[in-house]
């Protein structure tokens, strides 16, 4: 299957997919985002301070859950300053993306 028809299905706006995994009852959508800056209060970093795997709960297809699985990035700024990365459609402290709370809830 395409990438960018896979993109459309899941509604994958902001997330560059990289790999389908399709397991027995779940679905997982391997991504990435391409940014390599983070800005915060006027400063800029490419510093990468640590890398964590998120696996965020996205939608439900055929009756199996899908997650989006992603290496989610924090930035290292000067005075000992370290933010995570945002990432798309999915709040701050949330396990679940948008679009699934939208749907499912």
């Amino acid at each position: 299957m395409q990438k960018k028809l896979i993109k459309e299905i899941f509604h994958l706006e902001g997330y560059i997919f990289d790999k389908f995994e399709e397991q027995d009852d779940k679905i997982i959508l391997h991504c990435h985002i391409q940014s390599n800056i983070m800005v915060s209060e006027r400063k800029r970093t490419r510093v990468i301070n640590q890398v964590r795997t998120r696996l965020i709960a996205h939608s439900m297809f055929e009756n199996k859950k899908v997650f989006i699985s992603v290496k989610q990035r924090r930035f290292y700024f000067s005075k000992h300053k370290k933010l995570w990365e945002p990432l798309p459609q999915v709040k701050r402290g949330q396990q679940m993306s948008v679009f699934f709370k939208k749907k499912h809830f």
